[in-house]
């Protein structure tokens, strides 16, 4: 079977190719499962670190006067508690108090994004996460925009992440 052509790809597909990714289907895309060997760079991102591709994850913009009111309705934790800056990791529960999914939720009020949240979402759960996030939306002024094709994200891990990105130019907020 061909994976390739049943399943999207990343904007980095054609570097992992050129790199000698295992690549293998995960949730509607091909993506990398390793380069060379498991082990091996787990060890790497236990001890040094290590680059994800995570392109294949969601990502929605909240935006509107009933931002922080809306997703206070539809997530259990307290979102008042979330400051300027930061996430907080989140549960997207349905009306009958099961699981939708898990979301990470940004406060990027003041950062030059247009919106007043970014929110990011499993990937094999976009076609389920979004429009149930839109028909809730509806009884607030806020907009509920699906950015998941306009995106390409990148996670680093391990003990040494923040030396990196500040080797990167990159100010980083101490606070927890």
């Amino acid at each position: 079977m061909d994976i390739q052509n049943q399943n999207k790809k990343t904007y980095l597909y054609d570097e992992h190719i050129k790199l000698k990714a295992k690549m293998v289907p995960f949730g509607g895309w091909i993506m990398p499962v390793q380069y060379e060997g498991i082990i091996k760079e787990h060890n790497a991102t236990r001890e040094f670190a290590g680059l994800f591709d995570v392109s294949h994850m969601g990502e929605v913009y909240i935006k509107g006067k009933d931002s922080l009111d809306y997703l206070q309705s539809i997530v259990p934790q307290n979102i008042k508690e979330l400051k300027e800056g930061c996430a907080m990791y989140c549960q997207l529960p349905n009306k009958e108090g099961g699981l939708i999914d898990d979301l990470i939720i940004y406060n990027v009020k003041n950062i030059e994004i247009e919106a007043d949240y970014f929110i990011v979402i499993n990937a094999s759960r976009i076609d389920v996460d979004i429009p149930f996030m839109k028909e809730e939306s509806k009884k607030f002024e806020v907009e509920v925009i699906n950015k998941s094709d306009d995106f390409s994200m990148l996670a680093l891990q391990g003990p040494n992440s923040k030396l990196i990105i500040k080797q990167l130019g990159v100010e980083l907020d101490e606070q927890p």
